[in-house]
């Protein structure tokens, strides 16, 4: 009697009702709607369509429901009128006028901070070939500091964050998260889904191959090339 609809425009998400399923990037079946991010997917809010009596019902996706660009959005803000200036201030022509300088605002330093640790006895070695596959687990196991074999480069992977380095100078940085599967590629997974800094807009997923205590390697779904770090 209900389906449930997720729309995406390029300035944005449409609006959505509180109904969260869990999500890919892609065609999937996922069984629950509970830990989606433990299980290696997206949490996502739907909003809820109720079928008619002949089981069809439409949605239209008009450009008044669609988000629309920042610019947009700041265009239709009424400007601020300028505060007026105190009948006392005066400086003189000759003098610069400086702006004080504001320090910026502390983040909170009660906020308790992500950690990660493997959250089952299973050897490192077979943590692959778990049913249900244990997400928190295998990330935990990839955190750390590794070196590229047969290369220069190394990798720094933190709970959200990454860095790469080529002779010990960084060479590039961006968000990575573990994911089901890598989007368009046959359900190959568990991906480790990579977003650049220098190009925020595009992802990158690649198949963790082989995990041990002592590296593991990534695939290329596209390429088959496969990459190897070890400690």
């Amino acid at each position: 009697a209900y389906y449930y609809w997720h729309a995406v425009s390029e300035n944005g998400e449409f609006a959505s009702d509180a109904y969260f399923f869990c999500a890919v990037d892609d065609v999937f079946t996922i069984i629950g709607d509970q830990d989606c991010e433990a299980r290696g997917h997206d949490r996502v809010a739907f909003t809820e369509v109720q079928i008619g009596d002949d089981g069809v019902s439409e949605v239209r996706l008009t450009a008044a429901l669609a988000p629309k660009p920042q610019a947009a959005r700041k265009a239709t803000e009424p400007e601020a009128e300028p505060e007026p200036e105190p009948e006392t201030a005066a400086v003189a022509a000759s003098e610069p006028v400086t702006e004080p300088e504001v320090e910026p605002a502390s983040p909170p330093t009660n906020l308790p901070q992500p950690t990660f640790t493997l959250t089952t006895d299973v050897p490192v070695a077979d943590l692959l070939t778990t049913v249900p596959l244990d997400f928190p687990a295998v990330k935990a196991a990839i955190l750390g500091e590794w070196g590229q074999d047969g290369s220069d480069l190394s990798v720094k992977i933190g709970p959200k964050r990454f860095e790469e380095f080529e002779n010990g100078a960084t060479k590039a940085a961006g968000a990575w998260r573990l994911t089901a599967t890598c989007p368009g590629h046959g359900g190959a997974g568990p991906g480790v889904m990579l977003r650049y800094d220098a190009s925020p807009d595009e992802k990158t997923c690649l198949v963790l191959q082989d995990l041990r205590d002592d590296g593991f390697a990534l695939r290329d779904p596209g390429s088959e090339a496969e990459i190897s770090y070890a400690r």
